[in-house]
């Protein structure tokens, strides 16, 4: 709405203009030689707009605009936070930020926006807020990479517990931060498992999973000659 007023007064009188907006509404002057503020008796704030002394014909403006304070609703799933969290008020028009700090071991996962993705952003701002709005943080645990080779020049498999690892065919699989897992060595007939080798955490195939591991396992073929002389009784070495 517009609406125009005016007033004669007197040249050389001192003038304030007050303008006073009703509640969650913001006023403001223009062309004034000095503008301002003053908090009313109410806890209203009120625009000023004054000449001192009035030494002309003036033409002043004054806007009133929303100020409707709107909540951003700030949640945050298990092994993680949001900061600031919870009901969070922001004035029409206004920005505000949020940081997302996933917990130790633990990566954000997805951030959503009035349910839609964003991807796994660790700040999200709201610029210009005219509605309300929400913001949902979810994590998840890291994962690591688990790895095994196979060398030497006999064959067998190794597999894997919890499952993942079944080496020949797949042999690497990803577990969950801290897990712990079990690889099986088996040799083929006419081969044997000579031994683990790979990441310290290799050596007896116990391994507690708190980054990527590379292991080896080693299969020889048995000397089959030499075996058979000794069963034979024919050992000549």
């Amino acid at each position: 709405m517009t609406a125009q007023t005016s007033q004669d007064i007197l040249n050389g009188t001192m003038v304030d203009v007050v303008a006073t907006a009703d509640p969650g509404s913001l006023a403001s002057f223009a062309n004034c030689e000095a503008a301002g503020g003053i908090l009313l008796n109410n806890g209203t704030m009120a625009a000023t707009c004054s000449f001192n002394p009035l030494d002309a014909g003036k033409t002043i403006t004054v806007t009133f605009t929303d100020n409707t304070p709107h909540t951003i609703m700030a949640s945050a799933g298990p092994n993680g936070s949001i900061s600031p969290a919870g009901a969070v008020k922001v004035g029409h028009g206004s920005s505000q930020g949020f940081t997302i700090t996933p917990a130790a071991d633990y990566h954000v996962a997805d951030v959503l926006v009035d349910g839609v993705s964003v991807g796994a952003v660790d700040a999200y701002t709201f610029t210009e807020v005219m509605t309300d709005h929400t913001i949902t943080a979810s994590f998840a645990i890291d994962q690591y990479t688990l790895t095994v080779t196979l060398e030497g020049n006999g064959n067998g498999t190794v597999s894997s517990s919890p499952a993942g690892i079944d080496c020949g065919s797949t042999c690497n699989q990803t577990f969950d931060h801290d897990a712990p897992v079990t690889l099986t060595a088996t040799p083929e007939n006419g081969s044997r498992f000579a031994g683990w080798s790979g990441d310290p955490d290799c050596k007896d195939g116990e391994i507690t999973v708190t980054g990527n591991v590379n292991c080896t396992a080693t299969f020889n073929r048995f000397p089959w000659i030499l075996f058979h002389r000794i069963i034979a009784g024919n050992d000549d070495r």
